[in-house]
């Protein structure tokens, strides 16, 4: 079965994120046209908004209430948590993508990291409707909490409380 395996430049090739891909050969229409791009901000996207809640819902209230952080938590505190966690959650999450297919841990072993497996993950996500609800939710409360943020203020901190929010919102 190792002769099946591709190789680990095919298998970098098929997460390339500019790696296009024919959707008039395409039997879904949903196909995204770069499926590589969808597979790691996916990954990027999840890991990205538990750094999010670990900042902001962790680490933040626990070193507001420590009093070690001083000022408001909404406003100070959760945002100058949030934002490293969520920046390396969001590049760890690809780094990941990436580790995988060099290691060739997908979905089979037996297949290895396909492009066909990366297509068919990627139109997954896309035709994941439950998915999709969820981020936009938290895409709205970055968004909102983005814009409602003072001037001079950390856009990446609001975004993740915004994210946290947004979490939150979706799951009441």
């Amino acid at each position: 079965w190792l002769k099946s395996v591709p190789d680990v430049n095919e298998r970098l090739a098929a997460i390339n994120p500019r790696r296009r891909v024919d959707r008039s050969k395409s039997s879904d229409p949903n196909m995204p046209e770069f499926p590589g791009a969808v597979f790691l901000h996916h990954l990027g996207w999840k890991t990205a908004q538990v750094g999010a809640w670990v900042g902001c819902g962790v680490l933040a209230p626990w070193s507001w209430l420590k009093g070690s952080s001083k000022g408001p938590l909404f406003s100070s505190v959760m945002p100058r948590y949030g934002a490293p966690l969520m920046a390396a959650g969001y590049v760890g999450g690809i780094a990941y993508g990436y580790m995988m297919v060099i290691a060739n841990k997908g979905p089979d072993p037996k297949k290895g990291f396909s492009t066909e497996e990366v297509n068919a993950r990627a139109l997954q996500i896309v035709n994941n409707e439950t998915l999709q609800t969820k981020n936009d939710f938290v895409t709205s409360g970055m968004v909102g909490s983005m814009l409602s943020a003072p001037a001079g203020g950390g856009l990446l901190g609001a975004a993740a409380v915004g994210a946290s929010a947004g979490d939150l919102a979706y799951l009441f």
